[in-house]
């Protein structure tokens, strides 16, 4: 399987892509480390450890280069990676929707439309017949309305999107 995490980095930014006020989480954070290295920059010079102040001047400098690509390397990941996607992860994992390694597919998006809710899974072996012939299980995981009709393949045959329709009655409507 490709690396998690850069498939989750790329997720990350698609989700930055569809939803613009998401852009806001790397920007403040690339500010704050900015406005860090420029608040420490002048004291430095001040701070003699036996004439090595330069080299505390060339550390800091280093260390706000790699903050803020590590920084921004992990929101984005976070951004890849719903909020339910471990618990999900594991219940497929339990109803033996996995690869021959025991990896179950990647749950990389979630977008909920009125009551339809769309999950985007990733995984390089599992197809959309592996997904249909537990469709029992996974209304169970999902807590959801699913029909076969509803599991597609996604932009090719690694990602199986899966439409529901949430089984939580709505007594208002």
């Amino acid at each position: 399987m490709k690396n998690k995490n850069m498939i989750r980095l790329v997720e990350g930014m698609n989700h930055i892509k569809r939803d613009k006020k998401c852009m806001m989480f790397p920007f403040l954070y690339a500010v704050l480390v900015v406005v860090s290295w420029m608040i420490l920059k002048p004291i430095l010079p001040k701070v003699e450890f036996g004439g090595v102040s330069d080299v505390w001047l060339i550390l800091l400098s280093v260390f706000t280069a790699e903050s803020l690509l590590i920084g921004e390397m992990a929101i984005l990941i976070a951004l890849g990676t719903p909020l339910e996607a471990r618990r999900i992860e594991e219940a497929l994992k339990r109803i033996r929707i996995r690869d021959e390694d025991g990896n179950p597919p990647m749950l990389l998006s979630k977008e909920k439309k009125g009551n339809v809710i769309r999950y985007k899974f990733f995984s390089p072996v599992l197809s959309r017949e592996d997904f249909i012939n537990r469709i029992p299980n996974l209304r169970a995981i999902l807590k959801a309305e699913i029909e076969k009709d509803w599991i597609t393949e996604g932009d090719n045959p690694q990602y199986v999107i899966v439409e529901t329709i949430s089984a939580k009655k709505n007594f208002l409507t």
